[in-house]
């Protein structure tokens, strides 16, 4: 896992560095962050933070796994909060994945800290079983 989500952070960090820097959406307080990438299904899920958006992301434990999707196509996928809808992306480097995005621009976020804190917050959110929401949810208001 370790590889892969290294993988990902370094084409992020040379995707900005060459396409996205001068950008207005591009706000410098924040840097390519991989947040909280755990096994889950057939790969691994997580946040990634750049410092034009932040999107859950799904990688697969094997790159041919998702070669017949095509870039831009939607995948329903199965979460412990519910079915959620991705988008297939991807490289010639990273190869596909599926992502689904939290916040873009990043402007609202003063901090990598704040940022961090909003991604790990959204993945919580997204990792619990629905009941479990409902139930956290009665608990808090009573």
């Amino acid at each position: 896992m370790e590889n892969h989500v290294s993988n990902l952070v370094r084409r992020f960090t040379q995707i900005g560095d060459e396409h996205i820097r001068e950008l207005p959406i591009y706000h410098r307080p924040l840097e390519v962050e991989a947040v909280d990438f755990q096994p889950w299904a057939t790969g691994w899920i997580g946040v990634l933070i750049t410092p034009w958006f932040m999107n859950v992301m799904l990688l697969p434990r094997d790159k041919d796994q998702w070669q017949s999707l095509a870039v831009g196509q939607k995948q329903m996928q199965q979460l412990p909060s519910g079915e959620q809808e991705f988008v297939v992306g991807g490289d010639a480097e990273l190869g596909p994945y599926l992502f689904r995005s939290l916040a873009s621009p990043m402007l609202g976020f003063s901090s990598q800290i704040d940022a961090r804190q909003a991604a790990q917050a959204a993945l919580r959110r997204l990792m619990v079983p629905h009941a479990d929401v409902e139930q956290t949810a009665t608990c808090v208001r009573r």
